[in-house]
Formats: structure tokens, sequence, C-alpha cells
């Protein structure tokens, strides 16, 4: 017994922090190489199965933070919508006016975008039913006319009106051209008689003797030429 040459295992509970060099020679005595490769392999196994559940998290945390910057962002997508939008005015709506020639050419609340375009695009919108069918279509209409004679002046890079008065000039040589051709002539004295309560003809007709000379030479004017003389408008 005394002579024994077995070596004794260090109590690892008790040396593994004061002597590490004595811990160390245990584990690598008597463990084996295969113990080593499975606790390697197990240790692989967990870290992937950790990866790949986690992968979806942070995946949406990427998303998530692509989607806020988009929203803080102005997006690409909603500058090409407005241009559109000042490209092609939607029917029946006033906003062409502000968000297109008045963000342009910044003319002020007597410009004529805010002063003149708007302010009657929304009076008439707001008092159509002064009107009967054909006449809130004729309204409809005309107001999309005058506001695509100016989309030239919303969108293109040299737009022809330089600056404010001859945005003002350009506009209401549209005036007689678009209530004419919308049928102005043929809506009768009731029709009539609702616009010059909404607004005096001649404020919207800066270029009154174009629009004299149109309902003269049209055929189907004569009655609202007869019309305009009596309320002696002229």
């Amino acid at each position: 017994m005394g002579g024994s040459s077995l070596e004794t295992t260090p109590d690892l509970r008790s040396t593994w922090f004061v002597n590490d060099e004595s811990a160390l020679a245990w584990v690598y005595k008597h463990v084996s190489s295969a113990t080593f490769k499975s606790v390697a392999q197990s240790c692989r196994m967990s870290v992937r199965r950790w990866l790949f559940s986690f992968f979806p998290v942070l995946l949406g945390l990427f998303t998530v933070g692509v989607l806020a910057q988009d929203l803080v962002l102005v997006p690409p997508s909603s500058r090409a919508s407005t241009h559109s939008t000042c490209a092609n005015p939607p029917m029946d709506q006033c906003a062409f006016y502000a968000n297109c020639l008045e963000s342009r050419y910044q003319c002020g609340p007597d410009g004529y975008a805010i002063g003149y375009g708007q302010h009657y695009c929304q009076k008439f919108s707001d008092n159509r039913g002064m009107f009967d069918a054909q006449g809130q279509q004729w309204m409809i209409s005309t107001m999309h006319c005058l506001q695509l004679a100016l989309v030239g002046d919303a969108i293109d890079a040299t737009p022809p009106a330089s600056d404010c008065q001859a945005l003002r000039d350009q506009a209401f040589a549209s005036h007689a051209g678009c209530y004419i051709s919308n049928g102005f002539c043929t809506l009768g004295v009731q029709v009539w008689t609702a616009v010059l309560e909404i607004v005096d003809i001649k404020t919207l007709f800066s270029s009154w003797g174009a629009f004299k000379s149109m309902i003269q030479t049209a055929g189907e004017c004569a009655e609202l030429y007869a019309y305009v003389v009596e309320k002696e408008l002229f």
C-alpha cells in the first residue's frame, strides 16, 4: 500500500481555481478525444440552432429599421405622385392651384393661383347646388379645363409664365375658351344667372373683348349674347 504508484486524482472542486495546471492535466488524461469532439459538435449545433431561431428576429428588426427610415425621409414615389397630379389635375378638385402653381410661383394671397384660381374654383364647388345637372357638368369640365391650361406652368422646367404677372395674364386668357368650349352658351338663363350670382363675369375675363368676340361669332351663343346685352354686361 505504501509503495503504490497510483496517481492521486486531484479534487477538482478544491483545486480547479488553485491549481489550473493540475486540473487540466487530469482532464486531458481522463477525457477522451471523442468526448471533446462530441462536446464541440454539440456546441456547434447549439450555436446553429440559436442562429436559425434568431435570424427571423434580426431580419424583422432590419426591415422595421428600413421602413422607419422611409417614413422619415420623403419617398421618391410621393414626389412622383405629386408631379403626376400636377401634370394631370384630378377632376372636380381645386388643390392644383395651391399645390402646383402657388408652391412654385409663390405669388401670395392676391396672386392668380390663390386669389383667383383657387378662390373661384372653391366658390363654384361650394355653390354647385345652384346648378342643374347640365350646369354641374359644365362647372366640373370648365374647372378642369382652366387647370389643364396651366399644367405647363406647374411642371415644365422652363414654364411659359416667367413671373406672377405673366401667369395671371396667361390664366385669364384661357378663361373664355374654357367657358365657351364646354358649353356655356347652351346652359340657359337659369345657369347664367347662377354664375352671375357667384361671380362677376368681368372679374373672370380680363380679356373681356375676347369673350365678347367669341359669343358674337359662335353660332350657338346667340341666346347668350342677347342675355349679356340685356343685362348690360358689355
